[in-house]
């Protein structure tokens, strides 16, 4: 064994890298091997077997030298992840990430999902716990207009007079989603609920804004606002007439500017407007949910000689004419309610966007008209209250919602004057049925005995006899007056 090959096989009885498989020309000149990167384990498997064995076969006589050992080819090592060049998506990834997205967005915005998380507490606008607030971006800003985009195909409008100045295009801002114009494909938008904070410099007529009250005197509120002495007449306090001012002092609530001198530092504020304002926006969505027809509760707010007064939902009130209150005929309401009673009420008639809501409590129970026919029949005696007297006749009431007419001529069997000499409302009477019209609601009555029906027959004879006379399309007459008397008093004696 030469010097060159013990130094070999030195060499590999204490290998420092198991896995280092130097060339022999390298390892027999004695230059250090450079360190490679170590191939990846898969790579292991594929290192002959006979480089294991050469490296732990003992040195003999007869072994190789060095120039003769077999060594196995050094793998090339593999470039690191990190140093991998991108690759471009192709188009078929790319519609397929569109399509995770809009699956993932399910329809909505960026903006409105932003919303949803409770993010974009930081923007500005309207009040963001209210159910009608939406964020959106300004997209074009007029002097009398600003358009506002929500998302693909959706697109309000607000006055650009609801802005303290005007705003820039690319602003994200929260605003109030009154309705939509169908007609214009737009939602109607407002920022006028929101409370600005402004400077006094920037404070103009309109603006909403918080107000302290310090204090009051005979024509209403002391206030402060943006650094500035305000007042409030006490007409522009509340809804309702307020007297004593003190229960308002020390505190702060929203006002609109409803007159403004800068250069004489006057500033006059109403809390009413604000009030006001809320109260047709709470009304209006609360008219939406009221249809016709529908049955409610309702309380009674107050009581005028023409009806009740009922506060159906939130405020918003509806009138029960007192021809609606109950089948029979009432001549008062309070005979029938009182303020505070809770009544089951239908809705009849809306009107004027709610303004105007008529009520009814004598449709909730059956229609009485319906089967008149079946209970009252002609030529029969009936007992009936005497609601109400007129020139011609006295009304009668056969039961809730039956009136009949006694005829002044059918009240007795004399001649009747006055109705009311004969009768007086609310007397119990006993009359007969004549005829009943279920359609147009109508039965006459009669309070004559039947010898009395007889010469009511024989008047009402006589009296066509003289019509028949006067009429000037007969002619000459044939026979004189004293002709038709005697023919009278002829027919009266065979009698």
């Amino acid at each position: 064994m030469n010097e060159n090959a013990a130094s070999s096989t030195a060499g590999k009885d204490h290998p420092e890298n198991p896995q280092e498989n130097p060339s022999s020309e390298t390892a027999a000149s004695g230059t250090p091997v450079p360190e490679t990167t170590p191939p990846p384990v898969a790579n292991e498997a594929s290192v002959p077997e006979t480089s294991a064995a050469s490296e732990t076969a003992p040195a003999s006589d007869s072994a190789p030298a060095a120039s003769e050992v077999p060594t196995p080819p050094t793998p090339s090592p593999e470039p690191s992840a990190a140093a991998a060049a991108p690759v471009a998506p192709t188009g078929a990834e790319l519609a397929e990430i569109d399509r995770e997205v809009e699956e993932a967005l399910s329809g909505q915005s960026v903006l409105d999902i932003a919303k949803n998380e409770g993010l974009g507490s930081e923007i500005e606008g309207a009040d963001p716990d209210d159910e009608r607030a939406r964020v959106g971006r300004i997209v074009d800003a007029g002097k009398a207009d600003v358009i506002v985009e929500f998302g693909p195909r959706e697109q309000g409008i607000v006055p650009a007079s609801h802005f303290a100045q005007p705003p820039s295009v690319g602003v994200l801002m929260r605003f109030i989603v009154e309705r939509f114009d169908e007609e214009n494909g737009l939602y109607v938008l407002s920022l006028k609920k929101q409370v600005q904070k402004s400077s006094w410099d920037e404070l103009e007529v309109g603006q909403v804004i918080k107000a302290t009250v310090v204090g009051h005197n005979k024509g209403g509120l002391e206030l402060t606002a943006c650094n500035q002495r305000a007042f409030m007449p006490f007409s522009q306090i509340a809804l309702e007439r307020v007297d004593d001012p003190a229960p308002f002092l020390n505190q702060t609530f929203a006002c609109e500017v409803v007159e403004l001198d800068k250069p004489k530092k006057r500033l006059v504020l109403s809390r009413r407007i604000v009030l006001e304002r809320d109260r047709t926006e709470t009304m209006k969505k609360s008219v939406d949910t009221l249809q016709t027809g529908s049955v409610i509760k309702g309380k009674v707010t107050r009581i005028e000689s023409f009806g009740a007064f009922v506060d159906v939902v939130n405020g918003v009130e509806g009138l029960v004419h007192i021809s609606n209150l109950s089948l029979s005929r009432v001549e008062k309401v309070e005979e029938v309610v009182k303020v505070g009673d809770v009544i089951d009420v239908k809705v009849l008639k809306i009107e004027k966007g709610g303004k105007r809501i008529s009520l009814g409590v004598k449709q909730l129970a059956p229609d009485p008209w319906t089967s008149v026919a079946e209970r009252f029949t002609p030529e029969q005696a009936y007992k009936g209250k005497v609601t109400r007297t007129a020139d011609f006749g006295a009304f009668v009431e056969l039961e809730p919602g039956i009136e009949g007419l006694v005829h002044i001529s059918q009240l007795s069997d004399q001649r009747v004057n006055s109705a009311a000499s004969v009768v007086q409302p609310g007397q119990e009477v006993t009359v007969r049925v004549l005829n009943i019209d279920p359609e147009k609601r109508r039965i006459s009555l009669t309070m004559r005995t039947d010898a009395g029906e007889q010469r009511a027959a024989s008047d009402e004879a006589d009296r066509d006899t003289v019509r028949e006379y006067k009429n000037p399309a007969r002619g000459q007459a044939s026979q004189s007056l004293g002709d038709l008397l005697r023919r009278a008093m002829d027919d009266g004696a065979s009698k």
